[in-house]
């Protein structure tokens, strides 16, 4: 394996263990990018290594590599978790296979960093004081904070999907139209004041 991974542009620095305990171990001691694992060993095996893998909670590929391993028992490994499973007969298989699951398990980082900041984000904009709707060209409101409440008076289950027009008193829809072809232009909307209409009909002057 780690002669096809050289013949294959690879530098790699690798550990090799056999029982349940040295793996632990490994996976504490040092940042892997991923784990190869025979299935049968004399003191080990694949599932067990596996067990042990996903109690690390590490998001990194586990590639089982074996010389006998059946078909039933290979779907019974990929069930339990890992990414993919080779029979040493067609090792050239595990280079691709590494590049793959690197690929794979870099994207599913970034999505949960990027969920993260989203999750910051819809946090600051919720405990925000200010009103901050969104909407689509459409004048759709699809978000809707804890300040706009406060603001216009009505929950987000209340007014979420509904057009925003329901905002905008008498004698201002022209305003929301230019308000949304300079947007579709993709100009900016310089800030300027106007008037809202709040749910119990009052009017609410607003910098917008």
């Amino acid at each position: 394996a780690l002669d096809h991974l050289r013949n294959h542009g690879y530098d790699p620095v690798y550990e090799r263990v056999e029982t349940a305990q040295d793996l632990a171990a490994a996976l504490k001691r040092k940042v892997w990018d991923v784990v190869i694992s025979d299935y049968a060993m004399p003191k080990f095996n694949g599932a067990a290594a596996l067990r042990v893998f996903k109690e690390s909670r590490l998001d990194i590929p586990f590639i089982c590599v074996s010389g006998s391993l059946g078909e039933e028992r290979a779907v019974e490994m990929m069930r339990a978790g890992a990414h993919d499973y080779i029979v040493k007969d067609s090792i050239a298989r595990l280079a691709p296979s590494i590049a793959r699951e690197l690929q794979a398990a870099q994207a599913r980082r970034e999505h949960r960093r990027m969920q993260k900041a989203a999750a910051h984000l819809a946090a600051v904009v919720e405990s925000s004081d200010d009103a901050i709707i969104s909407k689509t060209l459409s004048g759709i409101i699809t978000s809707w904070n804890r300040g706009a409440q406060q603001m216009f008076g009505y929950t987000a289950e209340e007014i979420v999907g509904r057009s925003v027009s329901i905002l905008i008193p008498a004698g201002f829809a022209d305003e929301l139209a230019l308000i949304f072809e300079n947007i579709q232009r993709e100009e900016a909307v310089e800030p300027f004041e106007t008037v809202r209409v709040r749910k119990d009909g009052r009017l609410v002057h607003v910098s917008l």
